[in-house]
């Protein structure tokens, strides 16, 4: 669903770090997030960037930047791969720019590497006109969509003619048609799927759409082929229904892309970065290495100044999604890789919070918001942000955290000990900068009883009429701001939410 750019103060006791669920993650695989690179951000830069070549092209280059030797291994193709459908219906490469798709992924495996392709829930038009006989079955396309045809995802248009059609999976030959896709995916090699344009999310948050068949089905499918396929379903995921995409999928997008897709000159900019620490502290429950991960999207750190962030803003955003333990994948042209994300990728140290199993919950909440992972070790990881743009003094109590004080402290993107501190860490953080640090406790201590704020008041003393307002101004007005401001209404909305949260 929409979230809000803005959040409450939050100050969260008692510390609860989530409990794993009885089975494992679907599709035998996900046990920790994925790391590696995807096609989209250099693609919104660049139209003509996916082709076969280009991605040899950067898969040769993730080879020999040294971070393959880390963890990074998928080359994740977008959108944009395909050009017709086959036979039975099922979607094909443009053979002008992939001439052979499965020569694509013999490549990308034998540079030691993993493949992930793309696509979208529903079926598409052409497929439908065509009536096409579904693999190994007496039934033909048409004869598995909803009638008359619907929206089969959040990119179709307007029935009757929605070209993205929905499919109705209680008749028989429409799951057979996504194993027979699934399978075609499986025979090229590919290693991961990414199903684009999923509701409830992506902008539709409600069920006039409803994708969770879909989900279902492709999940379904991939567990037939007996290969260990990744599955994330993207974008912007509806955390009303987090149970299905934890039972079907390795990880959920819960956020709007972090491209800004022509709205800025780079690739992204410091305000979709914020948003993804704010917005995940209503998903940081959600996530575990038995219910798959929250997935923040692409970190576009790598492309010095094109990424459209500073060093100090490039070290929170990696920060951020470490703590989540998000799937970290660049984006950028990997053949221009720069020595700052060379440096942090290959820092095993910063690699090992992200593939922890273990992700982070906030502590503290404003504009310098403090996050803890506790470890299997005893060991506690614990980042420090100031989200404002001067520098600014940033205390941590240990006794917030829990414990009384710290036999050791280790800066991990340094990888130096910082010695014992007795009861506190305080330190000057550049603006929208970070401290990420290793503690050893010692002793317990009872954090003190907090409470979520709104505008400086506890939300349970917010009348309906200011209740309703608050998230109703947050909801509707945040999409105008971050979509570049086409509404100036909503701008100023905005604006004065943010002052009313802010207390000013």
């Amino acid at each position: 669903m929409r979230r809000s750019f803005l959040r409450p103060l939050v100050l969260l006791t008692g510390l609860t770090f989530f409990l794993p669920h009885a089975n494992a993650q679907v599709n035998g695989s996900g046990q920790k997030p994925y790391l590696g690179w995807s096609s989209f951000s250099q693609q919104t830069l660049d139209g003509n960037f996916l082709t076969q070549s280009n991605m040899i092209s950067q898969s040769d280059a993730l080879k020999a930047s040294g971070l393959q030797e880390h963890g990074f291994v998928y080359i994740n193709l977008d959108s944009g791969w395909q050009g017709s459908f086959d036979q039975n219906g099922r979607p094909i490469p443009n053979t002008t720019t992939f001439p052979d798709i499965k020569a694509l992924v013999d490549h990308i495996h034998a540079n030691g590497q993993k493949a992930g392709i793309y696509w979208i829930p529903g079926i598409e038009q052409p497929a439908v006109d065509g009536n096409y006989p579904i693999l190994g079955t007496q039934y033909h396309t048409q004869d598995i969509v909803v009638t008359p045809l619907a929206k089969g995802n959040a990119f179709a248009g307007n029935p009757p003619n929605p070209y993205h059609d929905k499919i109705d999976f209680t008749k028989p030959g429409a799951q057979e048609y996504i194993d027979s896709v699934v399978a075609l995916f499986s025979s090229w090699g590919f290693d991961f799927i990414k199903l684009d344009a999923v509701t409830p999310g992506s902008y539709s948050n409600d069920l006039s759409i409803d994708n969770r068949a879909d989900v279902e089905a492709w999940s379904k499918a991939i567990a037939k082929t007996g290969r260990p396929i990744w599955l994330t379903v993207s974008w912007q995921l509806s955390q009303d229904y987090a149970s299905v995409w934890q039972q079907w999928s390795n990880a959920r997008r819960i956020d709007d892309d972090v491209e800004c897709e022509g709205r800025c000159a780079t690739l992204t900019n410091w305000p979709r970065i914020v948003l993804r620490e704010y917005d995940d502290v209503s998903w940081q429950h959600e996530t575990s290495t038995t219910l798959g991960w929250n997935d923040m999207d692409t970190l576009d750190v790598g492309d010095g100044a094109l990424d459209g962030l500073s060093d100090d803003e490039k070290q929170t955003a990696i920060t951020i999604w470490a703590m989540a333990n998000s799937p970290m994948y660049l984006g950028g042209d990997l053949t221009k890789l720069d020595d700052f994300a060379k440096s942090a990728f290959t820092n095993d140290e910063l690699i090992a919070v992200d593939q922890s199993g273990r992700p982070a919950v906030q502590v503290t909440g404003g504009s310098q918001p403090v996050w803890m992972s506790k470890q299997a070790d005893g060991s506690i990881y614990v980042a420090l942000y100031n989200l404002n743009g001067l520098p600014s003094r940033v205390t941590v109590r240990w006794s917030d955290l829990g414990f009384r004080s710290a036999t050791a402290v280790r800066d991990v993107w340094n990888r130096i000990n910082l010695g014992a501190s007795p009861t506190a860490f305080t330190t000057t953080v550049l603006g929208h900068g970070s401290r990420l640090l290793k503690v050893t406790p010692f002793g317990t201590a009872s954090a003190p009883v907090g409470q979520v704020y709104h505008h400086n008041r506890p939300w349970s003393r917010l009348t309906p009429a200011e209740g309703h307002t608050v998230r109703y101004s947050l909801r509707t007005c945040w999409p105008g701001l971050r979509g570049g401001v086409r509404d100036a209404q909503r701008y100023h909305l905005c604006l004065a939410v943010f002052c009313l949260l802010r207390g000013r």
